[in-house]
């Protein structure tokens, strides 16, 4: 690997690359979000110290009478240990996690995706966003839900 070449993978250019296919895009708290990760191998090979999936929320609130948007992490979840990604290479890595039950609703500005990563030393690390719709929990007609703190 010449070093022109590990310079220009170091700064994203020709690196490995990510993208989480999800199984479906609307979910409701308490639900398992699934899908795959397609992981690229760049033009070199290169030396992931892991996967990451962030579950990561937007939205307004108001400050001293001013809107101001706000990005809050709602979970992390690290998926796989140490492994190398030989150039060229494709590979697939199954994943899920449970959404939890406080996860917002998406609706107005209120926005909510999974945010996944490439733990690469030394390297600009790889990301994809995919964002997915969060509606209301289902209840059954007549059923009632729970008091806070009441089990």
């Amino acid at each position: 690997m010449s070093f022109f070449s590990k310079t220009l993978t170091s700064l994203g250019i020709g690196a490995a690359k990510v993208d989480a296919v999800l199984d479906a895009d609307t979910y409701r708290p308490g639900e398992t979000v699934s899908g795959e990760l397609h992981i690229q191998g760049g033009n070199e090979e290169q030396n992931v110290e892991g996967i990451t999936l962030s579950l990561v929320t937007q939205f307004v609130e108001k400050v001293d009478d001013k809107k101001v948007t706000r990005l809050q992490a709602i979970d992390h979840f690290s998926l796989q240990d140490q492994f190398t990604i030989r150039a060229g290479e494709k590979r697939k890595e199954p994943f899920s996690f449970q959404l939890a039950l406080d996860t917002p609703v998406t609706m107005g500005s209120t926005k909510v995706w999974v945010q996944t990563g490439l733990d690469i030393r030394q390297a600009l690390d790889p990301t994809d966003k995919d964002v997915i719709q969060v509606q209301p929990v289902h209840m059954d007609k007549g059923a009632q839900a729970p008091l806070p703190g009441v089990i």
